[in-house]
C-alpha cells in the first residue's frame, strides 16, 4: 500500500500524520472506533449498538477496513433524521452506515492536525479547535461558546468600536461545495489524494449534487471549519475585527458606514468564492450598548451573577432582623441549587428555547435533586431540540425511588407527544427505556411503545424493545426471515437474538455467520455467543 509522508507539518499530539494514499492506517481506525464508541456517530442521537458489535469482532473487521480504497469503500445504507430547531424548522441529521462512519472518521482524523495548523487563531475562529486525545475526544476541552462570548466582551471594550454586525450563513452545512472543500484541504496541506477521496465520498452521499456534508458526525465539523477558513482570512485582510462561531459572524466596527461595508464585503466574498448567502433575518447591525445588552450572553456569568444576588439578598434578610451574617455562613450548595432551578424554569419558558443556556444548565444540574428532574420531565416537549442533553441528564440522575415514575413519563412522551411521530424522538425514548429503565417498566408498556415505534423506526425499535423484554416469541417471528429486512432492521433482529436459549441461539448463530455481510457477522458474533 502506497504511503505518502506529509512534510513540514506541526502535528498535534496524538495525531498520526502519515497518510495512506488510498486507504486509512490501523492507528486511525483504532482511534475512530474509540471515538464512535464513546461519542457516537452523531451529536444528536444515541450511540447505536453496532459499534459494540464491531468492537467484539474488531480483529476480523479492522484488516478489511485497512484494505479498503476510500474511493470505492463507502457504500453502506445511511439514515436521515429530521431534528426540530428551536425556531420551529427542522435540521436534517445523517446517521452513516457504521463501517462508512469508521472510514470517514479515520480519513479525516489522519489530516486533522494539518487542517488545525492552517486555521485562523482561536481568538478569531472560536469554534471547535481540533485537539484529539487517546480517549476518542476530537476537540479541545473547555467551552468554546464561553471563548466566543468572552472575546466579544473584550472587543466591545475597545474604545473605537461603536457598532457590531451579527450575521449567519444560510443553510451552511447543506450548501458547502464539495469542490470548495477539496480546494480548502489542499490549501491547508492535505495530500491531493486524500482531498480528492473525501470530495468523491461526499459526492456519493449527496447523489452527486456536489454540495453538503452530513450533519451529525463530528468529522464533518472539521471539513466545515476547513471550508470556511478563507473567509476568516479574507475579513482579516480587509482590516475587520471579527469573530466566528461555526457559521455565525460578529464584526466589530468603528462606524455605521464601516458596518455597511462589512456586510457588503462578507456577502460579496461568500457569494463569489462559495456561492453562499447570509440569512437576511439574522443579519443585524447593533449599536455597541444594544449589542452588549441583548446579544452577549455567557451562561456561567449569568449563573454567577444570579448566585451573588441571591447571597446578598439572604445576608440582607438576616441582617434586617438583627442577625450578623456573612456569605460564609450561608448554605452555598442550596443557593446554587435554587439559582439553577430558577434559571432552568426561565429557560424552558423562553421562546425560542436558548440552546446554549439549556445545554449549560443540564451540565450543571445537581444529579441528587428531584426538582430539575421534574422540570425536565414536565418540559420534554419544549426540550425536543436538546433531547440528547435531556436524556443524558435523566440517565445520570436516575434514582431507584423515582425510576419507575421517570420511565412512565418517558413512555407517555413517546406515545402522546406532539412530536411522537418523529424517528428522532422515538430513537431516544426506545434507547432510554430499553437500556436504562427496562427493569422498572411493565412488559405491556414496552409492548405498546414497540407498536408505536414501528411506524417511525421500522422493526428496529420493536427488536430493541423485544430484547429488553426478553420476548422470545417476537424474535421467532423474524428469525427465519431476517434476510428480508433492510440492513438496520436486520442487525437489530440479530441483536435481539441474545434472548434465545443456548441451543437455539447457537444454532441460529451458525446460520447468520454464513452471510458475507461484515456487520451482520459482527452482530451475530457479539449477540449470539
Amino acid at each position: 500500500m502506497l504511503v505518502c509522508l506529509l512534510a513540514g507539518l506541526c502535528p498535534i499530539k496524538h495525531i498520526f500524520v502519515t497518510q495512506v494514499a488510498d486507504g486509512v492506517h490501523a492507528d486511525a481506525l483504532e482511534w475512530a472506533l474509540t471515538h464512535l464508541l464513546k461519542y457516537g456517530d452523531t451529536d444528536f442521537l444515541p450511540v447505536p449498538f453496532e459499534y459494540q458489535a464491531i468492537k467484539a469482532d474488531w480483529p476480523a473487521i479492522r484488516p478489511k477496513l485497512e484494505a479498503r480504497d476510500l474511493l470505492d469503500g463507502l457504500l453502506g445504507a445511511n439514515v436521515h433524521f429530521l431534528v426540530p430547531k428551536p425556531e420551529g424548522a427542522f435540521r436534517v441529521v445523517t446517521r452513516l452506515d457504521p463501517l462508512d462512519a469508521l472510514l470517514y472518521t479515520s480519513a479525516i482524523y489522519e489530516c486533522a492536525s494539518t487542517i488545525e495548523a492552517s486555521r485562523a487563531a482561536p481568538t478569531i475562529a472560536c469554534s471547535y479547535r481540533i485537539d484529539p486525545a487517546p480517549d476518542g475526544r476530537l476537540f479541545a476541552t473547555g467551552n468554546a461558546w464561553d471563548v466566543w462570548t468572552q472575546r466579544s466582551v473584550e472587543l466591545l471594550h475597545a474604545r473605537e468600536v461603536t457598532y457590531v454586525v451579527t450575521a449567519d450563513i444560510s443553510d451552511f452545512y447543506s450548501q458547502i461545495g464539495h469542490h470548495r472543500i477539496r480546494n480548502a484541504l489542499e490549501n491547508a496541506g492535505v495530500s491531493q489524494s486524500r482531498a480528492q477521496a473525501l470530495e468523491k465520498i461526499l459526492g456519493r452521499w449527496s447523489a452527486l449534487q456536489s454540495r453538503g456534508v452530513p450533519v451529525g458526525p463530528q468529522a464533518s465539523i472539521i471539513l466545515a471549519e476547513a471550508s470556511i477558513n478563507d473567509v476568516d482570512q479574507y475579513l482579516a485582510s480587509k482590516g475587520y475585527q471579527h469573530l466566528r462561531y461555526v457559521d455565525d459572524f460578529r464584526i466589530f466596527c468603528r462606524s455605521y458606514a464601516e458596518s455597511i461595508r462589512a456586510v457588503h464585503d462578507l456577502c460579496d466574498y461568500l457569494f463569489t468564492s462559495h456561492r453562499l448567502a447570509l440569512q437576511p433575518n439574522k443579519t443585524r447591525t447593533y449599536k455597541k450598548a444594544t449589542f452588549a445588552k441583548r446579544v452577549v450572553e455567557n451562561p456561567e456569568f449569568i449563573e454567577q451573577k444570579r448566585k451573588t444576588a441571591k447571597i446578598n439578598e439572604a445576608v440582607q434578610a438576616w441582617q434586617d432582623v438583627g442577625y450578623s451574617v456573612t456569605a460564609d455562613d450561608l448554605n452555598a450548595s442550596e443557593i446554587k441549587l435554587n439559582v439553577l432551578v430558577e434559571l432552568f424554569t426561565e429557560c424552558v419558558k423562553a421562546r425560542p428555547l436558548k440552546l446554549g443556556l439549556s445545554r449549560y444548565l443540564f451540565r450543571r444540574a445537581d444529579l441528587r435533586t428531584s426538582r430539575i428532574q421534574k422540570l425536565t420531565l414536565d418540559s420534554l416537549g419544549v426540550l425536543v431540540p436538546v433531547l440528547r442533553d435531556a436524556f443524558f441528564y435523566l440517565r445520570k440522575s436516575r434514582q431507584e425511588k423515582s425510576a419507575a415514575r421517570v420511565a412512565e413519563r418517558l413512555l407517555r412522551f413517546g406515545l402522546e407527544s406532539d412530536y411522537s411521530f418523529l424517528p428522532y424522538l422515538q430513537e431516544w425514548v426506545v434507547d432510554a427505556l430499553a437500556n436504562n429503565f427496562a427493569d422498572v417498566c411493565k412488559p405491556g408498556d414496552l409492548l405498546r411503545l414497540a407498536h408505536s415505534a414501528k411506524a417511525s423506526m421500522g422493526l428496529r425499535g420493536e427488536a430493541l424493545l423485544a430484547k429488553a423484554r426478553g420476548d422470545i416469541s417476537w424474535l421467532r417471528q423474524y428469525k427465519e426471515r431476517w434476510r428480508n429486512c433492510g440492513p438496520w432492521d436486520r442487525r437489530a433482529v440479530i441483536w435481539a437474538g441474545s434472548v434465545l436459549k443456548d441451543d437455539e441461539r447457537h444454532a441460529w448463530r451458525k446460520v447468520v455467520l454464513e452471510t458475507e455481510d461484515t456487520l451482520d457477522r459482527a452482530v451475530a458474533m457479539a449477540a449470539l455467543r
